[in-house]
């Protein structure tokens, strides 16, 4: 049975690993969980080839501010005071 039919219930991890089997060799397929490293470490190496180091320490830079902001409590930063009290106004009239 193929798994990539489309239908409403697809399992599309299914799917992909069906795909991916003839073109992953078996060495890979216990790392590929940890893709997201070997992406950052592509990353690096890009950023060295054409920088240099000042290209290396630019990405080290982006990818901690990016992981830094992620990982900060934005609710919990400020407490936020209590609403003030609504404010009654006087309706303007005709007379």
């Amino acid at each position: 049975m193929n798994p990539c039919g489309f239908s409403f219930g697809m399992d599309v991890g299914a799917c992909i690993s069906s795909m991916a089997a003839g073109w992953v060799p078996d060495w890979l397929e216990p790392l590929l969980p940890f893709w997201p490293w070997a992406a950052v470490i592509l990353a690096l190496g890009i950023a060295y080839r054409i920088a240099g180091l000042p290209g290396i320490t630019a990405a080290a830079a982006a990818i901690g501010y990016i992981l830094g902001r992620r990982s900060v409590r934005t609710e919990d930063q400020f407490p936020h005071p209590d609403p003030a009290p609504p404010v009654k106004k006087k309706r303007k009239t005709l007379f």
